[in-house]
């Protein structure tokens, strides 16, 4: 319309600038789209193998109603026990499904993974006794694939009822051909407990991707504080999974357990400080084999592991000694599969 009211151009041919830029531009915004689709997936794909395995954070950070029922069969250097778990999980209808009722029946100390997903230090960390009924409501804040956050608070009872809070927080971020994921976890809870302490501050970092077909590496690092305990406890994992098939998974574990500042024992109630020296000491390392599948129907699972660890004594002097750890486990699981539309945020 310009060149039928005003003279034609002296160059009537278009011009071409700019479309080197245009061009540029278009290919930079392909390759972003298929970056974010591979990144994409590699979340995808550890959340749907952790969901398999029976991982504890995707039961923690789902905004679904479920129940997970186990029984195990557990033999280490202290025997054989058999134990049960319990995990039930409600969605309340009130505030967008963002109110949830938690109740829980732990286990043996250390033969279940924490709510981190992490089973790494088995007696080095203080851990709630066995049979204790744990009962909570938790307030998500943000439930979304890249962000969750929650508030717990609740009420610990075996013995005696102990009353805690804690704020969880997790991020993950996309890096090329890696998924980082931070998660930080801080409770407060009365000191009525068997092992007492108040304040717990747990940190972890994962790092994971697919390395060739059907397998997945992950390694982790994470660290604990205890008021009352002495030192700083750190661990670090690594962890191929081998999926087999869709209803088979073995995983492959390296895990190995540390600890910072004095080293203490405990006789008769009191605690004697056998070094005064703060060094980084390694405690226990060893390797795991794990096998999960589904029986007749995707709910339910059988699983067993066995493993091969290394523990020291406390004499510092002395060598780690070799030890055989065994589980079996049947497990069942329910779950509400409504969607929850729970990936915005509440404040």
């Amino acid at each position: 319309m310009a060149w039928a009211q005003d003279d034609p151009p002296e160059e009537t041919v278009p011009s071409t600038a700019g479309e080197p830029e245009r061009k540029s531009a278009g290919v930079m915004a392909a390759i972003d789209r298929a970056h974010e689709r591979i990144s994409s997936r590699i979340t995808e794909t550890a959340d749907r193998l952790d969901a398999f395995l029976g991982k504890a954070r995707i039961q923690e950070e789902s905004n679904q109603s479920s129940l997970k029922l186990a029984v195990l069969r557990i033999t280490d250097e202290h025997g054989t026990e058999i134990t049960k778990e319990i995990k039930l999980k409600i969605v309340l209808p009130r505030l967008q499904n963002r109110l949830h009722l938690i109740i829980t029946q732990e286990g043996k100390r250390g033969a279940i993974e924490s709510e981190d997903g992490t089973g790494l230090v088995e007696d080095l960390a203080p851990r709630p006794p066995a049979g204790n009924l744990t009962t909570a409501l938790r307030l998500m804040l943000r439930s979304a694939r890249d962000l969750n956050v929650y508030i717990d608070a609740g009420v610990r009872v075996r013995i005696h009822p102990t009353v805690f809070s804690r704020l969880r927080y997790r991020k993950s971020v996309e890096l090329d051909q890696w998924a980082v994921r931070f998660t930080q976890s801080v409770k407060w809870e009365e000191e009525f407990a068997e092992n007492p302490y108040q304040w717990e501050v747990i940190s972890r970092l994962d790092f994971e991707r697919p390395t060739a077909r059907d397998y997945f590496f992950r390694t982790s690092l994470q660290g604990a504080w205890f008021e009352g305990r002495h030192g700083y406890f750190v661990t670090q994992g690594f962890s191929l999974v081998h999926q087999i098939s869709e209803r088979r998974a073995l995983v492959y574990e390296w895990n190995t357990s540390a600890l910072t500042g004095q080293l203490v024992k405990t006789e008769n109630n009191i605690e004697v400080i056998v070094d005064q020296d703060r060094r980084f000491r390694i405690e226990e390392t060893g390797f795991k084999i794990r096998y999960r599948q589904t029986i007749g129907w995707p709910w339910l699972f059988f699983e067993t592991a066995v493993e091969r660890a290394f523990r020291r004594d406390l004499d510092l002097d002395s060598d780690f000694d070799g030890v055989w750890r065994t589980m079996v486990k049947l497990e069942v699981q329910f779950r509400d599969m409504t969607d929850k539309k729970g990936d915005r945020p509440i404040f």
